[in-house]
């Protein structure tokens, strides 16, 4: 099944992974789509246009971060990747 990804779950997904990598008031950042006034909502949005927003917003935070707390940004770099091998290592066991 093709289901169109809606803007509410990419504001989800962004807010918890920028609450994941200890950002906590993560509206400094992202704008809930559910706050706009219907008039201020774009029109037709694709995916693609959400994801490289989504995408160069969390560049900006990273970015930031490193220039604040490089040592923080390498734990996060670690998060990561070790997030990316137990992924990794599920789909292998599956």
């Amino acid at each position: 099944m093709n289901k169109e990804t809606t803007k509410a779950e990419i504001y989800a997904t962004l807010t918890k992974m920028a609450e994941a990598s200890g950002l906590k008031n993560t509206s400094m950042f992202f704008i809930d789509p559910s706050t706009l006034p219907e008039a201020a909502k774009p029109a037709t949005v694709t995916e693609a246009e959400l994801f490289n927003e989504a995408l160069s917003s969390l560049r900006e935070i990273v970015r930031d971060e490193a220039i604040a707390n490089p040592v923080r940004l390498e734990a996060i770099r670690f998060q990561l990747k070790n997030s990316y091998h137990l992924s990794e290592e599920a789909k292998r066991v599956e």
